[in-house]
């Protein structure tokens, strides 16, 4: 066979391939519903998510990005008499998607979770509630396909349901002064899977940080735990302090434009502060570290909780410095607190963080990822 006619196969065998993806995709479809529509202030608000594959084949769906392991990203949109709620669960940093990451469906099958929504959203208030079930990925049907397309060249993955409205009587609740172990009897960060909220793994440390230490410990490090964290964090520090020295100069290389784009005034700005944020945090804030994540996870944090940063495997097994390291971790996960940069995870790894700097820009610069691999800047760029 010539080398032409190997090349038209490949090219036929790719676009058999996106073909099969997107009939996947679209064979599958997510429906919601509740056992009550009217709710006292004691009441848990618990949605069932049905997934059906409606295809004759089998098909796939991303566990993250549904409620098979509890509630592990935002994924409702539910708003109060027209206000959007913002989710106030954990914000985590995931290797790439790999095959075992996946809910298999069957051709014709329905599986259904049932997902506890007021351990991630504000329910305090009393009102009408209503809560869709939304999500979207690159990876969302399909692992890998964060390398293989953009959002320039597909319309992004997605599975959407129903809406439903929920009536709730009020109740008292600050969310912004909870105590975690608040936050684990919702089901974040307290292992376990079930069909709670959160699910952070391990359980909760019983020792209480030293004080007057700058940095301190809970989830029982050891000490070579520690040590190996400490090390981390002059690390950080040294790649947040070389990103912000480089964003403080107006340089626009291709450092910037891989991770962030086509060059405007107010991205930039936007990035230089957050950076301004993220290097301030890590030299000056007071940092606590947990070591009781047992998941496959690097790390993960409550926006709305500074800063306390919760490390998991793959943190362990991560380089110290390169690309997703211990010290890009810390950058990653110091991104997301709401009084520091108040990033998001709109994509993981490098290649889909270097695709969304091409196909939207604005989205890079919410990015944690993006921010990670411009601070570790491997290979190196200018």
């Amino acid at each position: 066979m010539n080398t032409f006619n190997r090349g038209l196969l490949r090219i036929l065998a790719l676009a058999v391939l996106c073909f099969s993806v997107s009939a996947n995709a679209s064979d599958i479809s997510a429906e919601i519903h509740v056992d009550k529509n009217w709710l006292k202030a004691s009441d848990d608000v618990l949605v069932a998510i049905s997934l059906t594959n409606h295809g004759k084949k089998p098909a796939r769906v991303l566990k993250w990005y549904t409620a098979a392991n509890g509630i592990e990203d935002s994924l409702f949109s539910v708003n109060r008499d027209g206000h959007s709620l913002r989710y106030l669960g954990a914000h985590y940093k995931r290797p790439a998607a790999h095959p075992g990451n996946y809910l298999n469906l069957k051709a014709g099958e329905t599986v259904t979770h049932i997902a506890e929504l007021s351990a991630v959203y504000d329910f305090s208030k009393t009102g009408d509630y209503s809560i869709r079930f939304k999500v979207e990925s690159l990876s969302l049907f399909n692992p890998g396909a964060e390398h293989r397309s953009t959002r320039s060249q597909f319309k992004m993955p997605s599975l959407i349901s129903n809406e439903l409205m929920v009536w709730v009587q009020g109740r008292e609740t600050d969310w912004s002064s909870m105590d975690e172990r608040e936050y684990d009897r919702g089901g974040n960060g307290n292992g376990g899977g079930g069909n709670g909220g959160g699910n952070g793994g391990g359980k909760p440390g019983g020792e209480d940080p030293p004080t007057g230490e700058r940095i301190s410990f809970t989830g029982r490090c050891s000490n070579g735990e520690k040590s190996t964290i400490l090390t981390a964090i002059d690390e950080a520090i040294g790649i947040s302090s070389d990103s912000q020295s480089y964003l403080n100069n107006n340089i626009t290389g291709d450092r910037y434009t891989t991770w962030f784009g086509t060059v405007s005034s107010g991205r930039y700005h936007t990035v230089e502060n957050n950076f301004t944020e993220i290097n301030d945090a890590i030299i000056n804030a007071d940092i606590t570290v947990d070591c009781k994540c047992k998941q496959n996870y690097y790390a993960y944090v409550y926006p709305s909780q500074p800063y306390k940063i919760y490390v998991c495997k793959a943190f362990w097994a991560a380089p110290m410095t390169g690309t997703d390291s211990k010290a890009g971790t810390l950058v990653h996960e110091m991104s997301h607190f709401d009084v520091v940069a108040g990033t998001d995870d709109v994509v993981y790894g490098q290649t889909g963080a270097k695709n969304l700097a091409i196909s939207s820009p604005n989205d890079a610069i919410k990015n944690a990822d993006s921010h990670e691999y411009f601070a570790e800047n491997t290979p190196h760029q200018n």
